[in-house]
C-alpha cells in the first residue's frame, strides 16, 4: 500500500466515523454541551478545601527568577 492509499483510507475511515457518530447521537451538539456544562457546574470544586496562597504576578515572577 502506498502512502497516498493509506491517507485516502484514513480520511475515508474518519469521515465514516463522523457520519456514523452523527447518525447515532442521542442529542444534538447544542443540547449535549448544555447538559455537560450544567453537570460540571454541580461538581464540587476539588481544590476548594486547600488553603493555597493567592500570589500576585510580581510574586510569581520573583519566585520563577529564583
Amino acid at each position: 500500500m502506498t502512502r497516498i492509499q493509506g491517507m485516502i483510507i484514513g480520511i475515508a475511515s474518519f469521515a465514516a466515523g463522523v457520519i456514523i457518530g452523527m447518525m447515532v447521537a442521542p442529542k444534538s451538539g447544542k443540547e449535549l454541551r448544555k447538559q455537560l456544562s450544567e453537570s460540571a457546574s454541580k461538581l464540587p470544586h476539588l481544590y476548594d478545601d486547600l488553603k493555597l496562597p493567592r500570589l500576585s504576578s510580581s510574586e510569581v515572577e520573583r519566585d520563577l527568577i529564583k
